[in-house]
């Protein structure tokens, strides 16, 4: 049976250019797992939510062509309006998706469906916590948090869900390697029982074990669904895959990471690195840099912070010197966006000594001289004005303005693949090109000190290569701090940090 079926799909939004759908074909039969694999801004997204019924009728826009869901016309409201109940759609942002304030709420609304008796419910949702959150409370406030841990909570719904379609938005982008396995293992289940799954996601990566499992793999670019070209070869520094008529599609593991984590049997927290002398791609070419260390200009020692009633890292002890890329790194929940954040000093440690040039007695005070850039793991928290171009023209004058903005702007526009944007408004951007818009209203100030959290999120393979290539141009000269659960920035990092337990708060 075709769970759905679309043929010629057009889409536009309101006062939208061009179409962001251009003639869609898709037939997904029941028991199917479907993975659709784009670039930033091809219209992965767009299509998740006119399967979902979301657009055009919550969005507004221009739906042309025949498009079936669950064998109802999506065009025709009555129709429509029978398909909600029986399709999980999951949505890019995770918190847009969160409604209630405890995550035992949360947890316990899906299973108030099967279950007419409240307290069997709860005894539900609990059971789904302690499996996919084992570190919080019940009683935590959902908006404490970290992305990871929200993602989590949302595919806690998806092991409770009976619905026959699953549309799922880049479901493993804040996931550490645990809960990626973790939904592996309940997707897998969910389709042999005979649901269909649609995947869209901006790279491979990540996603391995389920090519290997999928039934089909598709291209979007433009707007248009094709299949993966014959044979196909796709290289990334992390991992290669291959597939070809003859055949079976290949995996091959990632190389080891070259950070070790130093024997420290007792602690929550491990540091490890190398050398201060490091190889830094330049123009094709390979320069060796001598990194100069004086001073640092980061101290931490003993230091301990909490969030409400959990206890995030203590005796914490570390420094950050000039021009280093300084890693933190963790499963979900571990602290890292709460140690950025405290960095920073727009959190205040419960003990412990955090020295920095811009931090005071009460937290951040500025006037240190030195100029920091922050890019937070929601880029929307930083774009205030109607376009991209003015966007970038308030941080440059906020900047050192090293380089006349004209071409400090066309720099970084055409580095990180955003020519044609210049004058659209950033909150009516893709995930991907946002993250990328984001990353260049940051650095187009030259900073000299660079906070980067998650700075992969939404991003495909050539932006995030992009980025890891002007970031490597940066680090002689740059201090760069990156939060990141992923292994992508190993090859650039001078020290790594390992944050093993806690959790991570706003």
């Amino acid at each position: 049976m075709s769970l759905v079926k679309t043929r010629g799909l057009k889409f536009t939004y309101p006062m939208a250019k061009g179409e962001v759908l251009r003639g869609v074909d898709l037939k997904v039969e029941s028991g199917e797992l479907v993975l659709i694999i784009g670039s930033s801004g091809s219209g992965k997204s767009t299509l998740l939510k006119v399967l979902s019924g979301i657009s055009p009728y919550l969005t507004g826009g221009t739906l042309a062509g025949e498009v079936r869901v669950l064998g109802k016309n999506m065009k025709r409201r009555r129709e429509r309006n029978e398909v909600p109940g029986r399709v999980f759609y999951m949505p890019q942002e995770p918190e847009y998706y969160i409604i209630f304030r405890r995550a035992i709420t949360e947890a316990t609304v899906p299973y108030l469906e099967e279950s007419s008796k409240l307290r069997q419910a709860e005894l539900l949702g609990q059971k789904a916590l302690r499996k996919w959150l084992p570190q919080i409370s019940p009683n935590s406030h959902t908006a404490t948090l970290s992305a990871g841990e929200k993602q989590r909570l949302v595919l806690s719904h998806l092991e409770a869900s009976t619905s026959e379609l699953y549309l799922l938005d880049e479901p493993m982008t804040h996931l550490d390697a645990e809960g990626r396995e973790l939904f592996r293992r309940c997707l897998t289940e969910k389709v042999r029982q005979g649901g269909a799954a649609v995947i869209v996601t901006p790279s491979p990566e990540g996603y391995w074990e389920l090519i290997q499992r999928a039934n089909k793999v598709l291209l979007m670019e433009g707007g248009r669904i094709g299949p993966l070209p014959e044979p196909v070869h796709c290289v990334d520094n992390v991992r290669s895959w291959s597939r070809t008529p003859e055949t079976p599609l290949e995996v091959r593991s990632p190389s080891p990471s070259k950070f070790k984590r130093s024997e420290n049997p007792g602690g929550r927290l491990r540091l490890s690195g190398k050398s201060s002398r490091r190889e830094v791609p330049q123009r094709g070419k390979s320069e060796r840099y001598e990194v100069r260390k004086r001073c640092p200009i980061i101290e931490v020692h003993s230091l301990e912070v909490s969030c409400g009633n959990r206890e995030l890292f203590t005796g914490l002890t570390f420094a950050i010197f000039e021009g280093e890329v300084f890693l933190i790194k963790g499963r979900n929940g571990s602290g890292k966006t709460t140690l950025l954040r405290t960095l920073l000093g727009f959190v205040k440690p419960q003990r412990g000594v955090l020295k920095a040039p811009w931090i005071g007695e009460s937290g951040w005070r500025g006037g240190s001289g030195l100029k920091v850039g922050y890019l937070p793991q929601n880029p929307m928290d930083i774009f205030t004005c109607e376009t991209l171009i003015e966007d970038l023209r308030l941080s440059w004058a906020k900047g050192r303005r090293s380089e006349p903005f004209s071409f400090a702007s066309r720099k970084f526009i055409r580095a990180l693949y955003l020519e044609g944007l210049e004058k659209e408004d950033p909150f009516n951007l893709s995930a991907g090109q946002r993250q990328r818009a984001a990353i260049a209203s940051v650095l187009i100030g030259f900073p000299q000190i660079i906070f980067l959290d998650e700075p992969t999120r939404g991003m495909d393979r050539k932006s995030y290569v992009a980025l890891k290539r002007m970031l490597g141009e940066l680090s002689p000269t740059t201090t760069i701090i990156i939060s990141t659960h992923t292994d992508l920035f190993d090859s650039l990092g001078d020290k790594v940090l390992i944050l093993d337990g806690g959790g991570e708060g706003v």
